[in-house]
């Protein structure tokens, strides 16, 4: 699970359904609007935080946040310009 305020700023590219550049911890990279975050359960039952999110084909899709390593956000107003999940740096 994320730290509060990191949760704070998923919570807040949700809310203005941020189109956003997610790389995730494998290299790979998304472009998508981000819809909203989720708390799910696995088959242990341990939380597991999920952003939902909307490819650019309309698809929609779920990641676990800790395969997120850094989120860009595309579009203006930007809430930030990039947040490391791993980190907490941002600007």
């Amino acid at each position: 699970m994320l730290s509060c305020d990191l949760h704070d700023y998923l919570e807040i590219i949700c809310l203005y359904q941020t189109e956003v550049k997610l790389t995730l911890q494998d290299g790979n990279k998304i472009i998508a609007v981000a819809d909203q975050v989720v708390i799910n359960k696995d088959h242990h039952g341990n939380k597991q935080e999920h952003l939902q999110i909307t490819l650019k084909n309309r698809t929609l899709s779920s990641i676990n946040v800790e395969l997120i390593k850094l989120i860009e956000c595309l579009q203006e107003p930007r809430p930030f310009g990039y947040l490391n999940l791993k980190t907490g740096e941002r600007r």
